[in-house]
């Protein structure tokens, strides 16, 4: 397959540049073990520029955060971000915030900020000079909850943050040494709107929101883009002009039935997508299983194993190689310059070619689009999945640009050959071969290799040259294929398959029964292409090397008139699954 693209273009655009975004973690149980933090770190090959770490107002949490927590984060390398908590014990007063405003803690404050100023002073003791450390200080989070004592009340919320702000103030604590970070939950699930929580202008430095894609967990829960978790509350932030961070972040695999590890992986891309889009400053992903499989390292699942055997999802690792995240800069005294440290944004003026025109023989197309991104159109696609070449920035001799492949069908695997008119700089989140006369081939990452129909993936590349040039020599892709039995009345089964990756998927079968009445059903059998069972939910499943035997449950055996049963699993082996025989009475 031949395709030609060629491209004209000059167009002056004032924009703001994609800036860069500190990476940051929670992780390594607060800084007690940063064993945790460095294996994470040795596995993305990436240092971290933030650690996140909680505590609260209690005394005994107070010699542990500047005994212990605070100083291994820093002598890991990595800026701390405390999320200071206001429970002073287990008896906490409902009256927690105006209590503090009143100055009824003051005593505990002014011990608090001595040994801050201690830790910040560096090895020298000496606060003020260039061995300075710093760190980032969000007090009172999600605040627009229901769950916290500090919920609900904006005007003691208010009162209390400006109190603090200006007690640290009166000690000393500049901008360069504390930022203040105003984090939001990102719903409103308190009376008042996370707006009248806002201290103002001159007591916040960052702006955050916390959020979470909590997938399909009954009725409770539904999946959600990442749009549908930041934008709204990203949208009504945007009024305070303030430098913008996602200070948690997670996504379930949890789909009904079971769990989506493609869907998850999907959704992990998207999220750095959305950063770089809306010039988010800090990103910090909650890397813990607690109230749901938030984990992409070490947790229950993953789509790949490291050889210490712990789960893995491959698409974080690819997202954050971006070199817009940051880690922090192991040759800076204080691990970040005051721009990188206070989220400072820059604008510019990029000169962008929006006039695009794709030659396929005689016929030409001009695009309309008017937007910064350069979109070029696959004009001979193949026949199953299509490819658009997303202009993102230009430099003096270079460029980088998005590519997006758009699935119309389920396909097993796809392949791009470039061709390019000088070196290629790097390809993030999928694998490639520099060919002669700088062709370049491209295939996915195992995250990615099997795209279900209407899935949209994207992959980034840099290159020497211009992207007008760019020829896309070769376009292939394997359509996806497998048998399933219908018609077994009254019994209706179909299959699905949630998951697929290389070397192993997910699969559910959902039984309906099309009679007027009960039917009980006994055992699927189904011919089973060398796979080894996993993990399987909602029946009794016996698997050899080619067949499976699914036998039901006590629970699950009737299946009233136009009621459905689902039950799967996942596997590790070829993914075609053909249904044998059922047996039902």
């Amino acid at each position: 397959m031949k395709m030609f693209l060629i491209l004209s273009f000059f167009l002056m655009i004032p924009s703001q540049t994609q800036a860069d975004a500190l990476l940051g973690i929670y992780y390594g149980n607060q800084g007690w073990d940063m064993k945790s933090v460095r294996d994470i770190e040795t596995w993305q090959g990436k240092k971290h520029a933030v650690v996140k770490l909680f505590t609260d107002w209690s005394p005994a949490n107070k010699a542990n955060l500047f005994e212990h927590q605070l100083p291994a984060v820093w002598n890991n390398g990595s800026i701390p971000i405390i999320n200071w908590e206001l429970y002073t014990d287990a008896n906490t007063s409902k009256n927690i915030l105006a209590q503090v405003a009143q100055g009824h803690h003051d005593r505990y404050l002014e011990s608090w900020m001595r040994k801050l100023k201690r830790f910040l002073a560096g090895k020298d003791n000496l606060y003020g000079n260039q061995d300075d450390r710093r760190v980032y200080l969000q007090f009172a989070h999600e605040m627009n909850s229901d769950w916290y004592l500090w919920s609900d009340d904006p005007i003691n919320y208010v009162k209390t943050w400006r109190y603090l702000h200006q007690k640290f103030t009166s000690q000393g604590f500049d901008a360069s040494h504390v930022q203040w970070v105003w984090c939001v939950n990102n719903i409103d699930k308190s009376d008042a709107k996370a707006e009248s929580y806002y201290p103002g202008d001159a007591y916040v430095d960052w702006v955050g929101i916390n959020g979470y894609n909590w997938g399909e967990q009954g009725k409770a829960h539904h999946w959600e883009s990442v749009e549908d978790v930041f934008e709204k509350m990203r949208q009504r932030m945007l009024k305070f002009k303030k430098p913008m961070l996602i200070s948690e972040v997670g996504s379930s695999s949890h789909v009904n039935g079971g769990h989506s590890l493609t869907k998850k992986s999907v959704w992990i891309q998207s999220f750095f997508n959305y950063v770089q889009q809306h010039d988010i400053g800090m990103v910090i992903w909650f890397n813990e299983d607690k109230d749901s499989d938030w984990g992409i390292y070490a947790g229950k699942y993953g789509t790949a194993k490291d050889q210490q055997h712990r789960y893995y999802y491959q698409t974080y690792r690819d997202a954050i190689a971006n070199s817009k995240l940051l880690s922090a800069n192991a040759n800076h005294p204080r691990l970040l310059s005051d721009e990188n440290f206070k989220g400072v944004r820059q604008q510019s003026t990029e000169t962008v070619n929006l006039d695009v025109v794709a030659k396929q023989n005689t016929s030409m197309i001009r695009s309309k689009s008017l937007a910064k991104t350069l979109i070029m159109p696959s004009v001979d696609t193949d026949p199953y999945v299509e490819l658009q070449l997303h202009h993102k920035k230009n430099w003096h001799g270079g460029y980088c640009a998005t590519a997006e492949l758009i699935s119309h069908a389920q396909v097993n695997d796809w392949q791009i050959e470039l061709a390019l008119t000088g070196p290629l700089m790097g390809v993030w989140a999928a694998q490639f071969q520099s060919k002669k006369d700088f062709r370049v081939k491209i295939w996915p990452n195992e995250w990615n290799t099997t795209l279900l129909k209407g899935e949209r993936v994207q992959f980034e590349f840099c290159a020497q040259g211009q992207l007008k040039d760019v020829v896309i020599a070769q376009l292939q892709s394997r359509p996806f294929q497998w048998k399933s039995y219908y018609d077994l009345p009254p019994l209706q089964i179909k299959q699905t398959f949630t998951s697929i990756w290389k070397g192993g998927y997910c699969v559910e079968f959902h039984l309906k029964n099309t009679s007027q009445q009960t039917v009980r059903w006994k055992k699927l059998h189904f011919r089973f292409a060398n796979s080894r069972l996993k993990s399987h939910w909602n029946g009794k499943f016996l698997a050899n090397q080619n067949h499976l035997n699914i036998q039901s449950e006590a629970w699950n055996q009737d299946i009233k008139a136009d009621q459905k049963k689902d039950l799967g699993f996942c596997a590790d082996g070829i993914n075609q699954i053909l249904l044998d025989k059922v047996v039902f009475y």
